[in-house]
């Protein structure tokens, strides 16, 4: 069903197979429909990781401030 320059896909929704035409893949765009369809492990994995990072971005803030954490022993990360 593809011809040359033709964006189709094939999708799985449930038992049927949907074709879909000319639809641009964004993931960053549809974020609640793939947190909607992916299996409980991967969304688990995915919030853990999500955490991490953010956990870790404010970690590296805090590093880059000197004095920034109060009687941190030993200085550093």
């Amino acid at each position: 069903m593809q011809s040359a320059g033709n964006q189709t896909r094939k999708v799985r929704v449930g038992d049927r197979e949907v074709f879909i035409h000319h639809m641009p893949q964004r993931l960053r765009h549809d974020l609640y429909h793939y947190a909607m369809t992916i299996t409980w492990p991967r969304f688990y994995l995915a919030i853990g990781i999500v955490f991490m990072l953010i956990n870790l971005l404010f970690a590296l803030l805090y590093q880059l401030q000197p004095g920034g954490i109060a009687n941190q022993l030993p200085a550093g990360f």
